[in-house]
């Protein structure tokens, strides 16, 4: 038996028997939004595996400011708390993570900006029943981004127009995107009942709706931003461009010195680390539409996007996985190998 294959079996089998008896995990989130006066739930800060009713526990009737920060600060003990006056036992549940800061205040939509959101009025459609070769790449596209049809703007070449309305009734369309941008390249394989098989590529104009960050103030290099130093800006951008989500912007430090009004880039700052070493992950491990999780404990920090390794709570070995968020990380087998997620 190969090697590679081994290590599968070896991975999959006791996740196989663990995922019979898993717990319910709740991972903390970074960083939540909720509207002044609401009632915070557990389900408003934190990722529930699987998804339950643990959501609506309540953590606090009326969030106020902390001694830590400006927002109120959603730790873990306060969750176990609430989980324990709701009879939730520690048996039941397993809280991952570290603390969550809450903001109440409500984001401030620019008017008059070269990309504000209200002036792109033709969202991407979300496509139940594709009847086109259009529709279909809608589709692909929409679901490969994860995000909902009317924050994704697209567009296409006039030269492929007679293409793109080409009836795909008795064809098997697959839409395979090779990489986002503003320009994003799509390639096409339509598959006839008869064997017949047409190729084609194209390029999709592609921007999506996100909440960026600015300098509220001028900053120095070495600063650990928080949500005072910051402006969030919704906007449309090209799915690669190099602005920093405003949620993700907070607890990072400056590399350099910004003006204020600047715009916050991946350049500026040191991401905060997503998992440091000797926290207990969670690894998704993925293989077509099968997703098994396993507990590992990590050797080493990762930020997100950043491959690391972790070591298995059972069994023995090493494994290399993608940092996806605050206690979790992905692989992905494909062809009986193990290829991490891009």
């Amino acid at each position: 038996m190969k090697p590679a294959l081994c290590c599968i079996l070896a991975m999959v089998t006791p996740l196989l028997a663990m995922c019979a008896a898993a717990q319910e995990t709740v991972h903390l989130l970074p960083v939540t939004r909720i509207p002044p006066g609401h009632t915070l739930t557990l389900g408003d800060v934190a990722r529930l595996e699987p998804d339950s009713d643990l959501a609506g526990v309540v953590l606090i009737d009326e969030p106020k400011r902390s001694a830590r920060s400006s927002h109120p600060i959603v730790t873990v003990d306060l969750v176990r708390r609430s989980l324990d006056a709701a009879g939730i036992t520690a048996s039941r549940a397993t809280v991952r993570g570290d603390a969550c800061t809450v903001i109440t205040r409500v984001r401030r939509v620019p008017t008059g900006e070269p990309h504000s959101i209200s002036q792109h009025k033709q969202p991407a459609a979300a496509m139940t029943s594709a009847r086109t070769l259009e529709e279909h790449v809608r589709a692909r596209v929409l679901a490969s981004l994860g995000l909902p049809a009317e924050r994704v703007e697209l567009t296409f070449d006039a030269r492929d127009a007679d293409r793109l309305a080409t009836p795909t009734a008795g064809w098997t369309v697959e839409a395979h995107i090779t990489g986002f941008s503003r320009r994003t390249p799509v390639r096409v394989t339509m598959y006839g009942a008869d064997g017949t098989v047409r190729e084609l590529a194209l390029r999709a104009g592609v921007r999506v709706q996100r909440t960026i960050a600015r300098a509220a103030e001028p900053l120095q290099r070495g600063l650990v931003l928080t949500h005072e130093h910051l402006t969030p800006e919704p906007v449309w951008v090209a799915p690669d461009d190099a602005a920093v989500v405003f949620e993700r912007a907070v607890g990072s430090a400056l590399r350099r010195d910004m003006d204020a009004g600047s715009v916050l880039t991946r350049g500026h700052i040191a991401e905060p680390l997503a998992i440091e070493r000797g926290d207990v992950v969670i690894v998704h491990i993925a293989s077509g539409t099968v997703v098994l999780r396993r507990e590992a404990r990590a050797l080493g920090d990762g930020r997100i996007g950043e491959t690391i390794d972790l070591e298995p709570l059972t069994g023995e070995g090493r494994i290399r996985a993608r940092v996806e968020s605050p206690g979790r990380a992905v692989i992905v087998l494909q062809a009986g190998h193990i290829r991490e997620r891009g």
